[in-house]
């Protein structure tokens, strides 16, 4: 209301009087119009609308994101000599993995491993793409990118013909058939025919407005074919010296510096070819001609390969076998390119097929020491030559025909390896120590192996022979007249090597090298070398059999122990002295096998005492006599005894009985140290006096995770041998299902639950499916990961060292797999920790004091 109004209806109120009024309408009126506003109509919102434009905005992210996985994996394994152009990057390769794997359900389920290769990744991505519902003609664009990048110049140039006639009959926008028209070009240019690329200028011209790659494709084809002006039409845009070159053209360039104003861009870096080879023939390299002539000092060249028309085939043969041959390159030491200028009429003076050749290489064969035995020729009808790797491996393959030629030799095969015939029963785990025994002495031409070793009975006998007699009946009548003769060796185990009496009458020399324990004191078997012939065994092989037994001694051990454990009850045994508890403790093994002092194995039941136990009677002294457990009247050479079993009247009998000298080797079972179980009365004084002050330790079995995946395979083939059951296989992540649970009832349990699963699924695989099924049978606890707020160092160095690779690097996303996380977060976890604190656990399993 304004200020002459309040006046008229109020001129005896002072100014301030009417400031206030004025405050009081604006209030009045302020409040009417929210009652109006009030008063209409609400709109209730769509939820389902918005959720569904969510929805859609997650899927074209996603997208987005695999899109640029897609672009920088087909970037790493496109070959420098490529023509594809993939375009700028949509998105950087890390933040595209984050949207994948943290924020959308539509990527892949899991990120590369360390040693995936790129095309296995690339699969992946492509089935997410079509997972996610994108658009058909982005998944076969996308596909046949894949394609072109992963198979051969002639499947790629069909794949991208499927992929343009889909997007016309599709119904597919202009730009898309402009990108598939692209990829047709770059693939025929590829096949070293631009002729035929430069054929797709005038189908479509209004699509290279479209895509800058098609028009840039076409206008190196315009070139190639010798229209310049055309090329210069077509490349005027393209001037940025940064854009990638395709590497043919890089090199043309260098060899026609008239055109290095149209050919800008960089040479690509990058290894070769991860596709198909091209085969050496000269359609697929678009040429008139290609051969391989040998020099033959002042005789014409012999021709080694020609590979050309029938018309041009008889010239080149006429102009080869002329002399003198004023043209042949002697004096190549590298790939030599020419090319014919329009400024030149003629021929070039090099060219095998006369005025037709517009452009030609030339490469020397060059021999193991370098010097040139001839050269490779290409020739083609346009400017298009393969780059100079390609030549390069032609020329080699030239090379390797040739010396297999002059030696006499089509292929080269491997050596015949000699017979070797063995006595181990089938499924001996000693097979695979006598393998790589007998493999580390090589070939073995001319000479004879053995290998000799005690039975069950101490008995000394060939166990296997290598280089041995054709017939298995005449091998046999020598294995017992070599038995008889090697009886004796055990008992030299001072001797390195020992001259022997040949064990055959075909053998001239011999020595025998004996294979003894870490300590020098046992003979654990002996390895005879023979020779068939007059000569003396050479020193090299002597050598190398003696590092051979040195370095396989501990297998020797393994295997043994194993095999042991199969004959007598049929059980293998799950026992890898490289993993982290047993490496750990190795050195107070050695020390405690060969005592006969009574040793407190402390751990919790089902922890792996009694195996422990048996492993230190195996390597000890009384290893031919029996293990008993309990208090079983016969004789033995090793006992255990579990003190939660026996009494105070038993303990007192035993200590008397090693106060008068007992033979016997006592291993006690408790689960705390000595000092412990004698305050809780479980331990007499008397019998703790004769213990060995050192106990050794056995953790739980959720401590020494990283023997779990083994002792699975173990267990589950116990049953399916034991059961007559085809056997099945744990894939890997039901491995890591197992491998994260507590096991509080050690190894029992989680053999009880193995058997239940290779029982339930005989000679099929077992999936992460079935072992959450397992667990819900018998309500049990099922963690789906261990903690990562504050986890145990001891879990991450497990987790790393169950899932390294073969060649021993760390495998950390496989590791973040078994332990439920995500691979963010072990790296996280890993920095917090550092390497310090991870190391530092490796102390907590090793001897406990009393």
């Amino acid at each position: 209301m304004g200020e002459d109004v309040l006046a008229l209806l109020l001129p005896e109120a002072s100014a301030e009087e009417r400031s206030e009024i004025r405050r009081v309408i604006t209030a009045l009126r302020l409040l009417r119009d929210d009652a109006r506003i009030r008063e209409a109509r609400r709109v209730e919102p769509s939820w389902w609308n918005a959720r569904r434009e969510l929805e859609q905005l997650e899927r074209q992210r996603c997208a987005r994101a695999i899109e640029g996985l897609l672009h920088a994996y087909l970037s790493a394994v496109r070959p420098p000599s490529s023509f594809l152009d993939l375009g700028p990057s949509p998105m950087e390769h890390g933040a595209a993995w984050r949207i994948l794997l943290c924020e959308s359900e539509f990527g892949p389920t899991r990120p590369p491993d360390p040693l995936e290769p790129p095309q296995a990744v690339i699969e992946r991505l492509l089935a997410a793409v079509r997972k996610s519902g994108a658009a058909p003609e982005w998944c076969d664009l996308w596909s046949a990118r894949a394609d072109h990048v992963l198979k051969a110049p002639a499947e790629a140039e069909q794949r991208w013909k499927n992929a343009l006639r889909s997007a016309r009959a599709g119904g597919a926008g202009p730009q898309w058939v402009a990108r598939c028209a692209a990829g047709l070009v770059a693939s025929r240019l590829e096949r070293f025919d631009p002729a035929r690329a430069f054929a797709l200028h005038s189908a479509a011209p209004e699509l290279m407005a479209l895509e800058p790659s098609l028009r840039r494709a076409l206008g190196w084809a315009a070139l190639l074919c010798g229209a310049v002006d055309v090329a210069r039409e077509l490349l005027e845009p393209f001037r940025d010296p940064r854009a990638r070159l395709p590497l043919p053209l890089a090199e043309l360039r260098s060899s026609y510096p008239e055109w290095s104003g149209l050919l800008t861009g960089t040479k690509p870096e990058g290894a070769p070819s991860s596709g198909p080879t091209i085969r050496a023939e000269r359609h697929n390299f678009g040429a008139l001609l290609l051969g391989a002539f040998v020099r033959q000092g002042g005789a014409p060249p012999r021709v080694l390969k020609l590979d050309a028309a029938p018309d041009l085939r008889a010239r080149a043969q006429r102009l080869v076998g002329s002399a003198p041959i004023h043209w042949a390159p002697w004096d190549l030491s590298c790939v030599r390119r020419l090319h014919r200028h329009a400024s030149e009429p003629g021929p070039l003076p090099a060219a095998l097929a006369g005025s037709r050749t517009v452009a030609l290489a030339q490469v020397p064969l060059l021999d193991a020491s370098g010097c040139s035995r001839g050269w490779l020729q290409l020739e083609s009808e346009h400017h298009l030559l393969p780059c100079s790797a390609q030549l390069e491996a032609e020329a080699r393959a030239c090379c390797r025909a040739l010396e297999h030629e002059n030696e006499g030799l089509v292929v080269v095969g491997a050596p015949t390896p000699a017979p070797v015939w063995s006595l181990y029963s089938p499924g001996d785990p000693r097979h695979e120590f006598v393998r790589r025994l007998f493999g580390a002495l090589g070939p073995l031409s001319g000479l004879r192996a053995l290998w000799v070793e005690p039975d069950e009975q101490g008995i000394e006998r060939v166990r296997a022979i290598r280089g041995g007699p054709a017939g298995e009946g005449e091998a046999r009548s020598q294995w017992a007249d070599a038995s008889r003769r090697f009886r004796e060796l055990r008992e030299n185990a001072g001797y390195d090597c020992l001259p022997t009496e040949p064990a055959n009458s075909s053998a001239k020399k011999g020595v025998v090298l004996p294979l003894a324990d870490a300590r020098g004191v046992r003979v654990l078997g002996v390895l005879a070398l023979e020779s068939e012939s007059r000569g003396i065994l050479p020193a090299l092989l002597i050598e190398a059999a003696r590092a051979a037994l040195r370095a396989l001694e501990p297998l020797w051990w393994f295997t043994g122990f194993r095999a042991a454990g199969l004959l007598r009850d049929g059980n293998d045994l799950a026992w890898e002295p490289e993993r982290r508890f047993l490496s750990t403790i190795e050195p107070a093994l050695r020390a405690t096998a060969d005592s006969r002092t009574p040793l407190l194995l402390v751990g919790a039941p089902g922890s792996g005492r009694r195996t422990l136990a048996r492993w230190l009677h195996f390597r000890g002294p009384a290893a031919g006599l029996a293990f008993v457990e309990g208090r079983d009247i016969r004789e033995a050479g090793t006992r255990v005894l579990d003190l939660d079993g026996i009494d105070r009247a038993t303990q007192l009998e035993l200590a008397l009985a090693l106060a008068q000298g007992s033979r016997e080797r006592l291993f006690l079972l408790g689960s705390a140290p000595a000092h412990v179980l004698r305050e809780r009365g479980l331990l007499e004084r008397e019998l703790e006096r004769h213990m060995d002050p050192l106990p050794l330790a056995v953790p739980p079995l959720c401590d020494r995770r990283d023997e779990i995946p083994a002792l699975v395979k173990v267990l589950a083939g116990n049953v399916a041998r034991r059961e007559s059951l085809a056997l099945a296989d744990f894939q890997d992540d039901a491995l890591a299902h197992l491998w994260r649970q507590s096991w509080r009832g050690g190894v029992p349990e989680l053999a009880s639950l193995v058997g239940q699963l290779a029982r339930a699924h005989s000679g099929r695989a077992i999936g992460p499916a079935d072992v959450c099924a397992a667990f819900r049978a018998r309500r049990l606890e099922f963690r789906e990961r261990l903690p990562s707020l504050r986890p145990r160092p001891l879990d991450l160095e497990l987790a790393l060292a169950t899932t390294r690779h073969d060649v021993g690097s760390e495998n950390r996303a496989r590791a973040a797999r078994y332990l439920g996380w995500d691979p963010g977060t072990l790296e996280n976890r890993l920095r917090e920790i550092g390497p310090q604190e991870a190391g530092r656990s490796a102390g907590d399993m090793g001897p406990v004091p009393a």
